[in-house]
């Protein structure tokens, strides 16, 4: 299945990127409000590499649900891609080349880190859910590995169906592989849920926040980023 870019039922988010203005000007701050925050350790391992940078009032709103034209930014930086880049054409129906994220979303899209949707949008005002985030990290991941690591990371994705969460049908789940190789890799470990919360689910239906988001940025790409 796609990237789940397939998805209508997602929410609007924040404008703003996580620290940008609507021009894309970059403002590099201290940030603010993740001193108590259990995901401070991750939030400013990701600050120092430059993937997070926080909004220009000097806040981070890690509780904040994270959009689609977010994540693209934070992947593009992951990925050494010029946020900034122009776009030749506009890469979806609804992301203008001009936009302030519209030329990293089209440089995505060349790589098929992002898909869009069957309408031909991309939606980026949404929220991006879990599922969706992850196919997205997975597939930035996989441009970052060599030939053979690759190979190993879609035989993994595309095997034999394994259960992974008790919250994800390994037959009929789109992301299914994904949460499975996610979570053997240890990139995500998911949230207590059943009987006593002796259970792990994914959830991946559900919007994902900006510490969350950061939190898988490095788990998976923190040491790659050195």
């Amino acid at each position: 299945d796609d990237d789940a870019d397939d998805s209508d039922d997602d929410d609007d988010a924040d404008d703003a990127a996580d620290d940008d203005d609507d021009s894309g000007a970059v403002v590099e701050v201290k940030l603010t409000d993740i001193a108590t925050h259990w995901a401070k350790k991750e939030v400013e391992a990701m600050v120092a590499k430059g993937i997070i940078k926080g909004h220009s009032d000097g806040s981070f709103k890690p509780d904040n649900y994270l959009n689609r034209a977010e994540a693209a930014i934070l992947l593009c930086r992951v990925l050494g891609i010029d946020e900034t880049v122009k776009a030749g054409s506009n890469p979806f129906k609804d992301v203008m080349k001009d936009s302030w994220f519209g030329g990293c979303v089209g440089e995505l899209k060349a790589l098929m880190v992002v898909k869009g949707n069957p309408d031909g949008t991309y939606k980026p005002a949404s929220n991006i859910n879990r599922a969706e985030f992850l196919a997205l990290v997975i597939r930035a991941y996989g441009e970052m590995l060599d030939e053979d690591e690759k190979a190993d990371l879609d035989a993994m994705m595309a095997g034999e169906a394994k259960a992974s969460f008790v919250d994800v049908d390994a037959k009929n789940d789109w992301y299914a592989g994904i949460a499975y190789a996610a979570k053997e890799n240890g990139f995500v470990m998911g949230r207590a849920c059943g009987k006593d919360n002796k259970e792990k689910c994914f959830d991946g239906g559900t919007s994902i926040t900006r510490a969350e988001a950061t939190t898988v940025l490095f788990r998976v790409f923190d040491e790659m980023l050195d």
